[in-house]
């Protein structure tokens, strides 16, 4: 037994030997330790290490997580130039993302042919589903509706506004998937939405097996854990699918699932990502990805929206003054509106950058690259750390105040698209869903705080805006808010 160990612990030390011996001209960054790298330095806040390893080392720098190598960018202008490249579209790979044989499926964490296969497929047909045209108007009324008649008995009550949206969110994306809607008290909704909610507040399961793959050897259960909400997803996805089969008429494409079963049926490169068994299985894991971004962007996003205007009650009644003046108390706000409510666009934008709750975005070299005159290895991670755009103040000059006036022309008529505003990413893997997501977070917005005031409760803590990490975002710490009537 105790030659075993020591030669475990030989074989770790001539690894980290290797892993620690830096590329010539590779970003620069602290020295690590043997296994843990660098993480024991960047606890407990990543970001705030970050920031002073930025002033020390400049706005590339490179630290070890664990067994994975990554390159911090922390200039916007940098992030756009590297997430423009081909060579950086790729995805860091974790065994929780791939299907039962290990091969990586779907369009968030895949690269290559069925990356670009799936990206160009969803593009097409989310877009005839809606995104980005005005047919999407009456169905995102209808949705933000629905949640508002449900606010409307819960007035005066302290509520966890969180809740309140997560089901909108599910429901919206799964019309465009599956065309239906769920009862709000149907078994399989109720299912579908834990199993979504747990992959986001159990994602450092996904973030500890790609820093330490082995990790699925020695703590199986959370990993195990982790792929069940994934497999239970998958197999409602499957559900679907299979009735979609059975009513599929060649001529009516109904959905995004008619879509898929389409495009399969007419495929014929054996080589496609589309390609039979291997376009059925993929269809599973895209719609689940679509799900899983498209649901965390809408329900996080309002919680935090709807917490910050609890602590800047000012600008929420800038917001309904500009819905008075455009949009009128008897009328529903429309996507036609968006562009003559620039207040409206600008808070929405300025709570995303002020609470940083999107921190981070990541990619992977699939070759060597240079950037900004650094030698990028191939498989090394790069992250554009948005922590730190949004609050530099050489980019916004006052980063730490609320100021949704940074974002609207001098003459107040206009939105101003800033160049440093990345938060759906941009280059090759910016997101496909991006022009739906922000027609969703205005119609939820102006529909929302046209009916309703919102204020902190009296009886409990003043909540801050710091956060707790999940997946990919940061979720506000539990709270709970009061709603009081605008209209009558």
């Amino acid at each position: 037994m105790i030659w075993l160990l020591c030669l475990l612990v030989s074989i770790l030390a001539v690894k980290f030997l290797i892993f620690r011996k830096r590329p010539k001209n590779y970003p620069p960054g602290p020295s690590g330790l043997p296994i843990v790298g660098n993480l024991l330095q960047l606890h407990p806040n990543r970001f705030e290490v970050f920031s002073k390893l930025r002033k020390e080392y400049g706005d590339v720098f490179s630290v070890d997580l664990g067994s994975m190598r990554a390159v911090i960018l922390n200039d916007y202008k940098l992030v756009k130039e590297a997430y423009s490249r081909a060579e950086l579209a790729g995805r860091p790979l974790s065994s929780l993302s791939a299907d039962e044989n290990g091969i990586i499926r779907g369009i968030g964490f895949t690269e290559g042919r069925v990356w670009m296969e799936q990206r160009r497929f969803a593009l097409k047909n989310l877009r005839d589903f809606g995104f980005g045209v005005k047919s999407i108007d009456s169905r995102l009324q209808q949705e933000a509706l629905e949640t508002i008649n449900e606010l409307k008995s819960k007035v005066g009550i302290p509520i966890n506004m969180y809740e309140q949206f997560d089901a909108a969110a599910v429901n919206s994306l799964w019309e465009i998937a599956a065309g239906e809607r769920y009862a709000k008290d149907d078994p399989e909704f109720i299912k579908l939405r834990y199993h979504v909610s747990r992959l986001f507040t159990d994602g450092g399961s996904f973030f500890v097996c790609l820093m330490f793959p082995w990790m699925k050897y020695v703590r199986p259960g959370n990993l195990k854990a982790y792929k069940n909400n994934y497999a239970e997803i998958h197999n409602i996805v499957r559900i679907r699918i299979k009735e979609h089969r059975e009513t599929y008429a060649d001529d009516v494409q109904r959905d995004l699932i008619d879509c898929y079963l389409k495009q399969i049926m007419e495929t014929t490169d054996s080589q496609s990502s589309f390609y039979k068994e291997s376009g059925d299985i993929n269809m599973v894991y895209s719609i689940t990805d679509m799900i899983f971004a498209g649901v965390e962007t809408l329900s996080v996003a309002l919680s935090w929206i709807t917490l910050t205007m609890a602590h800047y009650p000012e600008a929420q009644d800038k917001i309904y003054a500009e819905i008075q003046s455009v949009v009128g108390l008897g009328n529903l706000p429309s996507l036609s509106n968006k562009a003559k409510m620039p207040y409206t666009q600008a808070v929405i934008m300025e709570v995303i950058r002020f609470t940083r709750f999107v921190p981070q975005s990541f990619r992977k070299a699939t070759e060597n690259v240079e950037l900004n005159g650094y030698i990028i290895p191939k498989d090394t991670a790069v992250f554009a750390n948005f922590t730190e755009i949004a609050g530099d103040p050489k980019v916004w000059g006052d980063p730490d105040n609320f100021r949704p006036e940074r974002f609207i022309s001098e003459d107040g008529q206009n939105l101003i698209k800033h160049e440093a505003f990345v938060y759906f990413s941009v280059g090759k893997r910016a997101c496909p869903g991006e022009s739906y997501a922000k027609d969703q977070l205005f119609m939820f917005v102006a529909i929302l705080f046209q009916h309703f005031k919102i204020d902190f409760d009296e009886n409990s803590v003043k909540p801050t805006l710091e956060g707790d990490p999940g997946a990919f975002t940061l979720y506000p710490k539990s709270h709970k808010l009061v709603l009081s009537n605008r209209q009558e």
